[in-house]
Formats: structure tokens, C-alpha cells, sequence
């Protein structure tokens, strides 16, 4: 009877033990997905907000500079794509590339004799400037989010629960 009680006794114990370790852990791999979340949606919200401020700075250059029309092409493209559902290594991609284009025509208005003394095209210079750092420091914050999640979940007990769970697997910036 004894070994019978003491078997039950042991078996709630260790029951209640993995379950402790269980919830432990999901709520440790949830917080770090959430961390995630939101740094990346901090991410893009900083990536549309380029988009928007850039729009002037296009218009006002192109028609000044006609000698890249390939480069404002490729900007439409990329704030059409903006607005509809892409990947999100297929949305980094582009943000880059309009990040690109715009260091590129900042550096041809700058040597553009009608367009180097215009205060408000060096305005809007200095809101995209600010927009794109703001955009490095949130993709910093990002990428250590993403390491800390893929460091979490390579070890064993939270690697087992994020792939039961189907956790996503974050793209680094």
C-alpha cells in the first residue's frame, strides 16, 4: 500500500513538474516571438513611412534629373509593391533597393546646380535621412530579437515545443 501511494505521489510530482516546464517555456518562446513581432512590425511601419517621404523628394528630382529613368521606374514598382502582401525577405529586399536609389539621387541633387541650393528639397533630405536612420536602429533591435529567438529555440525543450507549435523562423535584416 505504501509503495503503491509513494508510486502515485511521484508520478503527480513529476507530472506537475514537466507541465511546470512546459508552461515555463512556452511562455519564454512567446515573449520572444512577440518581441519579434513587434520589432518587425516597428520595422516596417519606419519602411512605409520612407516610402511616403521619399514620394516628394521623386518628384521634385524627376523632373530635374531625366537621366535615370530607370531609377524612378524601379521606384514605382517598389511602392506598388509596398502595398500588396510580399514575403518579408521579398519586402526587405525592396526597401533596400529604394534605400539604394535614394542615397543615389540624393547624391546627384547635391551636385545638380538647379537642385543643390533648393531648401525644400534639403528638408525633405533631412526627413529621409532621419527616417532611414531611425530604419537602421529598428533593424538592429530587430536582428538581436531574431538571434535571441533562434538561440531560444535551438535548445532542446523549446526547439521541440516551437516546432509542434509551428513557430515562424525569422529572417534577419
Amino acid at each position: 500500500m505504501t509503495k503503491t501511494l509513494f508510486t502515485i505521489i511521484l508520478t503527480v510530482a513529476l507530472s506537475a513538474f514537466i507541465l511546470y516546464l512546459f508552461i515555463y517555456h512556452y511562455r519564454k518562446l512567446r515573449k520572444y516571438r512577440r518581441v519579434c513581432d513587434s520589432a518587425l512590425v516597428d520595422v516596417q511601419r519606419l519602411q512605409a513611412q520612407l516610402i511616403e517621404r521619399s514620394e516628394p523628394v521623386i518628384l521634385i528630382t524627376q523632373k530635374v534629373l531625366r537621366n535615370h529613368p530607370k531609377l524612378f521606374e524601379e521606384w514605382r514598382e517598389i511602392k506598388e509593391q509596398a502595398e500588396s502582401k510580399r514575403a518579408q525577405s521579398e519586402r526587405i529586399h525592396h526597401v533596400l533597393l529604394l534605400r539604394n536609389h535614394l542615397n543615389t539621387l540624393k547624391h546627384e541633387s547635391q551636385t545638380h546646380a538647379e537642385l543643390k541650393n533648393r531648401e525644400d528639397l534639403a528638408e525633405l533630405w533631412v526627413k529621409v535621412d532621419i527616417t532611414n536612420r531611425n530604419i537602421d536602429e529598428s533593424a538592429s533591435f530587430y536582428n538581436d530579437a531574431v538571434h535571441d529567438y533562434r538561440e531560444l529555440t535551438s535548445q532542446f525543450p523549446v526547439s521541440m515545443l516551437a516546432d509542434i507549435l509551428q513557430y515562424p523562423k525569422y529572417q534577419r535584416i
